[in-house]
């Protein structure tokens, strides 16, 4: 069993086209607090160049070296953890376009992994401030607020398959300045988000609802 995959279990990373030299692990002083810094590279053999839409075939698209990411990941030993991520940087010989390494694990041109905000979406079912939140995840509340609209964004309304319980609450959301408060509902049993609203004064949103159950 090879080192990667040991640090791809203990991060919970499912992203194959990440590798970790060595010495894969440092600890750093980030913004005054002891930090866990993380270092791999992410690159793999590209298909199809995405701009021009080429095959891959008889070296049509090289490596040109690396651009290197810092990546918010989820904490270890509640330590502030970070993916110091050298990207692989590609070339098109054909139509001269340069791109970069992909990864699921992180939204283009995002510098928070994907896994730390699923967690942030998850503990929403939990009794817990956004100070708190933010605190726990060692993000700024602004941070929260944005992934919250961001979830909210990908979130679908419709009540044809509706949970048979729901729970809800009310949090305090930096973007709503009116209403001080936003709303989010989601299945009591999975804990999946149904959807978030950016105030509490919520009956016209379900009078909708009624609407389109009847």
């Amino acid at each position: 069993m090879s080192h990667n995959h040991c640090i791809r279990v203990s991060l919970d990373l499912k992203g194959e086209n990440i590798y970790f030299d060595s010495i894969f692990c440092e600890e750093e002083i980030t913004k005054g607090v002891k930090s866990k810094i993380y270092k791999g590279r992410l690159t793999y053999k590209p298909l199809a160049c995405p701009c021009c839409g080429i095959k891959n075939k008889k070296y049509s698209i090289v490596k040109n070296g690396f651009i290197t990411s810092r990546i918010k990941w989820l904490s270890v030993a509640h330590y502030p953890t970070y993916l110091l991520l050298n990207k692989q940087r590609f070339l098109c010989r054909l139509c001269h376009s340069s791109f970069l390494a992909e990864s699921l694990e992180i939204d283009k041109h995002c510098f928070i992994a994907n896994r730390v905000k699923q967690s942030i979406g998850m503990e929403l079912s939990d009794a817990i401030s956004l100070k708190d939140l933010s605190k726990r995840h060692f993000v700024s509340p602004i941070t929260i607020n944005r992934v919250l609209n961001s979830l909210g964004k990908k979130l679908s309304n419709s009540f044809t398959d509706s949970p048979q319980s729901l729970c809800f609450d009310e949090f305090t959301s930096v973007k709503n300045k009116q209403g001080k408060y936003s709303f989010i509902y989601l299945d009591s049993v999975s804990h999946k988000i149904i959807d978030i609203l950016p105030e509490t004064d919520i009956m016209d949103y379900l009078l909708s609802l009624n609407q389109e159950l009847t």
